[in-house]
């Protein structure tokens, strides 16, 4: 894969980065169970659920804007829940890490004088977004173009705005994200170029048929962090031995499935 980016790269003068899943990920399997950790950590029962509706009925009262803001879905919340804003912020400043793969490509591009932009939906504040990229290392890019900054999503109008704002014409510019449809499918219908880059937890139980399997059995908080750790330990030790790997991924279920029953 590398290498691929490597050569693609060199080919353009514009290398745009994803956020999410791509220069840096939550410890989770799914995004939502941020939301239930929070339910947990400050005893909220019913967070998680009034979280998701709040933010959905956010999205279907958009009218000119194309995205939602953290403030548009706090207002939507049962009011008793709105303080709880900025603890959600604050949990993902302390829990998002960098994936070290992205953040290693993003610095060759750098390095390669390319001018490096950032491209992300988003409802969190472009301040947030700023603190989270340079807490996990992320300097020196040329610009940050924000869903919920702009008003504009990468599978509506934010490519075309960025076209624009850039003076570049589409075949010039090279997108590199997770999301199949805003990532690939929207630049490249553009005439952009784009690499789709899978996500560390897909991967992990496309290959792991067992660990998939368990979570299918086990949709809780704990097997969400457990496999997105064991995701995570697989895709930055690749070299490790056929029994380490044993070690981790099979003790380390069984142990779950222990802890879980007593």
């Amino acid at each position: 894969m590398k290498s691929d980016l490597i050569e693609l790269i060199d080919k353009h003068e514009i290398i745009s980065f994803d956020i999410f899943d791509t220069l840096l990920l939550r410890p989770y399997l799914c995004p939502t169970d941020l939301f239930e950790h929070m339910e947990r950590l400050f005893n909220i029962k019913g967070f998680k659920k009034a979280r998701i509706e709040a933010e959905n009925k956010a999205r279907k009262q958009l009218n000119v804007k194309e995205e939602i803001t953290i403030d548009d879905i706090y207002s939507l919340i049962e009011p008793t829940l709105n303080k709880f804003k900025i603890d959600e912020i604050e949990l993902e400043k302390k829990l998002i890490i960098p994936n070290h793969e992205m953040v290693d490509i993003f610095d060759i591009a750098k390095s390669k004088k390319k001018k490096v932009i950032i491209t992300s939906d988003m409802y969190l504040p472009k301040d947030v977004i700023e603190f989270l990229l340079s807490k996990n290392g992320i300097y020196g890019y040329d610009e940050l173009y924000l869903s919920s900054d702009i008003g504009k999503q990468k599978i509506k109008s934010l490519f075309p705005y960025i076209l624009e704002k850039e003076k570049i014409v589409p075949e010039k510019l090279l997108h590199i994200g997770d999301n199949e449809k805003s990532d690939y499918l929207k630049p490249v219908s553009l005439g952009c170029d784009a690499f789709l880059y899978h996500k560390i937890s897909e991967l992990f139980l496309l290959k792991n048929s067992k660990a998939e399997k368990f979570y299918k059995q086990n949709k809780n908080l704990e097997a969400s962090i457990f496999l997105m750790s064991l995701a995570l330990f697989n895709h930055n030790n690749s070299e490790i031995s056929y029994e380490e790997r044993f070690g981790y991924e099979y003790a380390g279920l069984a142990y779950l499935v222990f802890s879980n029953w007593i």
